[in-house]
């Protein structure tokens, strides 16, 4: 019964306050456009029409088992729909970014795992 009063009491301070009930009315419809036009080739059937894949450098100067299983198992084959993975050193992530052959470039410095 307490909880029919709580109700009754916000509903009756939304439709006092016309700038909240605009708002709580507008904003997810505001947001679903944006939304739905921001992500709308991401969906798409036909392949062109696709975002493109996102390509990304790997310098892995750990090369430990822990690092090596990282790239292998999830970079190239759990994220492999998503992304390219191109194993760089340090020296050649510089060139590839300014050719913008890759997007980003991930470092997995040396002694990760023991830290």
């Amino acid at each position: 019964m307490l909880s029919i009063w709580i109700v009754q009491k916000d509903l009756l301070l939304l439709i006092r306050n016309k700038k909240a009930l605009i708002t709580l009315l507008l904003m997810p419809l505001i947001l679903i456009a944006i939304l739905g036009s921001a992500f709308s080739n991401m969906f798409s059937s036909n392949e062109d029409e696709r975002l493109a894949m996102f390509h990304i450098a790997v310098v892995d100067e750990d090369s430990s088992e822990h690092s090596k299983r990282f790239v292998e198992d999830v970079l190239h084959n759990e994220l492999s729909n998503f992304i390219t993975v191109e194993e760089l050193s340090r020296s050649e992530i510089t060139q590839a970014m300014d050719s913008k052959r890759i997007s980003v470039a991930l470092l997995i410095p040396k002694g990760l795992v023991i830290s």
